[in-house]
């Protein structure tokens, strides 16, 4: 059994920590940032600019609208790094695992041939 389950554990192993390396040209972007978001990112971040660089008086209604601003802009910004960490996470995890595989791999070669 362990003559068959060290190469494949091994093999395994290896895919996994080439795949996680090359993640992010495996999954694009796009399956963690829509078009959508980007367009929303972008409207948000230009309202808030505008509104940002508007010197003129500002009274209690503009002030409501440069917090409802600021808001979705953090909101949608929070929802962009979320999505990058995503990535990256996903293609840490897959490596940690490929390697973790290896490991166990070696573990067992080298116990089975210490019990022989």
């Amino acid at each position: 059994m362990q003559r068959i389950l060290i190469p494949v554990m091994i093999l395994v192993g290896l895919v996994l920590v080439a795949l996680g390396y090359e993640w992010n040209r495996v999954l694009p972007a796009s399956s963690y940032w829509s078009n959508e978001q980007a367009a929303e990112y972008t409207a948000a971040q230009s309202a808030l600019h505008s509104m940002a660089h508007n010197h003129g008086n500002v009274d209690a209604a503009h002030s409501q609208e440069f917090l409802a601003a600021k808001d979705r802009y953090t909101k949608i910004s929070g929802d962009l790094e979320s999505a990058r960490s995503s990535q990256s996470r996903t293609g840490t995890i897959l490596i940690a695992l490929g390697i973790i595989s290896v490991v166990t791999a070696t573990v067992l070669h080298y116990r089975g041939k210490s019990d022989s």
